[in-house]
């Protein structure tokens, strides 16, 4: 360890020294500012609901043909049926024995929890001055009164305000506030943020949340109570539940400590069901990896997961299959109407951009088409809010006065014409220059770096500096001493 972090040392020195100097030329992001600053007037028309007239209802031989031609789609991947038998402290909480006394007195000790938020009226004291601040602070801790620390602070300014928990997104503020006695001053100046002024607070009031009646979380109280204890009894079982785990049936297991094998529906590796719903007992858990390298009939080892165990059974291979056409006939008349619609809309778009190129005005192709002509926008590759941003950045794919078909989010086809195209002007380059230089000069010295430090390793001998090496190392050393 300590021979590669010598190594390491040594290169860094020398790799320092080599590019302290290194400047990028600005000439390497002017490619990036012209290609993001450029600009081009542009010309859409898009579809519309006249565009598109309904397609006729299908026949069932069409549907067949459809989907003969498109099975793939209907294509199921191999699933397993699973059963699986779980617990955590939550099976155990109807297991703890509460009096009704006992949930009435924990009620009445916490009641605070089990009421709205409390609110609380503050007054808070600010400058720009932290000695100012702190002044008022001292002044306040030697008995004097605010009011009288006040006019002796003429610069402080003083606002109160009602606040409730939720309406201070502060955490640290928020918990100061409401842990403050009431007229008892802050003792700690801060700031917030940055651009906040210094602070201190004092509690003017505090009015009590209104407490839910006892019947109305008795229910909660006494759950709340039980989970401490159910923890306990839930880490008592583990060593009793790893045992049975050697071997033992899963219901067998689950008949001894009292909790049910759930049988879950067929899944796939991604834990998803026929129908495309998750499984959340398999989501994100790493047991289903080893569910699909298993046998039927075999069982997992023992999971232990924050709060809970589990034990997993392959109960059945499920191979691939296609869903016959009967199954999923609504599904294919759907697809089929959508892709009617979609091909409907591409040949109005193409009709509209073989209308232009055979003469006709871009407004009067439009019409023929019943597409909508939009007026032209000035605008650059980063787009703008009102228009798509697939469709524009399909028109800066073309060149000065094409015209063509272009996809927008969701496949929706527009017409684009491109009317005029400009280089970014010397005001914009200014600005993206500051804004991407930087980042092509990181880039670039990052790759150069990684070169040069490997030929350096490769090529050249290295004299490490000993004595500079060994004082890293003390460093260390000092630093951990008692």
């Amino acid at each position: 360890f300590e021979e590669a972090i010598r190594d390491d040392l040594t290169v860094g020195y020398v790799t320092s020294a080599a590019f302290n100097a290194l400047k990028v030329p600005d000439l390497l992001s002017e490619p990036v500012i012209k290609y993001i600053g450029e600009s081009r007037t542009l010309t859409f028309a898009r579809i519309n609901d006249a565009t598109i007239a309904k397609p006729s209802e299908p026949t069932d031989a069409q549907l067949q043909a459809w989907y003969d031609g498109h099975k793939e789609q209907f294509d199921q991947p191999e699933r397993r049926r699973i059963s699986v038998l779980t617990f955590s402290p939550e099976d155990f909480i109807d297991k703890v024995e509460l009096t009704d006394d006992q949930v009435k007195a924990e009620y009445q000790t916490r009641i605070r929890d089990y009421s709205t938020p409390e609110t609380r009226v503050i007054a808070e004291y600010t400058s720009t001055d932290r000695n100012a601040v702190q002044t008022f602070v001292d002044l306040t801790q030697q008995g004097i009164a605010i009011d009288e620390a006040l006019k002796r602070l003429p610069n402080l300014t003083v606002t109160e305000r009602t606040v409730k928990p939720e309406e201070v997104t502060n955490e640290g503020y928020r918990d100061l506030i409401f842990s403050l006695a009431q007229g008892k001053p802050d003792t700690n100046p801060r700031k917030l943020d940055e651009a906040s002024p210094w602070v201190v607070v004092v509690v003017k009031s505090i009015t009590p949340g209104v407490a839910q009646p006892y019947e109305q979380v008795a229910e909660k109280v006494r759950r709340d109570m039980s989970m401490s204890d159910a923890l306990r009894l839930y880490e008592d079982e583990s060593d009793k539940f790893r045992d049975a785990a050697g071997g033992q049936p899963l219901e067998e297991i689950g008949k001894q400590f009292g909790f049910p094998v759930i049988q879950l529906p067929p899944v796939d590796n991604q834990a998803r069901t026929q129908r495309g719903d998750q499984t959340q007992l398999l989501a994100n858990n790493p047991a289903l990896q080893e569910l699909f390298t298993l046998q039927a009939g075999q069982m997992t080892n023992l999971f232990e997961g924050d709060e809970v165990r589990a034990m997993y059974r392959l109960d059945e291979i499920v191979p691939p299959f296609t869903q016959p056409f009967a199954d999923v006939k609504a599904r294919v008349h759907d697809l089929y109407m959508v892709e009617q619609i979609k091909n409907a809309a591409s040949k109005a778009a193409s009709d509209m951009v073989a209308a232009v190129k055979s003469g006709r005005t871009f407004e009067q192709a439009a019409v023929a088409s019943k597409m909508t002509a939009l007026p032209a926008v000035v605008t650059s590759r980063q787009g703008s809010n009102q228009m798509d941003a697939a469709a524009i950045q399909g028109a800066f794919e073309l060149k000065l006065n094409d015209i063509a078909v272009v996809q927008g989010r969701g496949g929706e086809p527009w017409v684009v014409r491109v009317d005029k195209i400009e280089p970014v002007d010397t005001a914009t380059a200014a600005v993206l220059r500051a804004r991407v230089a930087p980042d092509v000069a990181q880039s670039l010295e990052s790759d150069v770096r990684e070169v040069f430090v490997r030929g350096l390793q490769k090529e050249v001998p290295i004299k490490r500096d000993e004595v500079a090496i060994q004082q890293y190392f003390q460093s260390y050393l000092s630093s951990e001493a008692p």
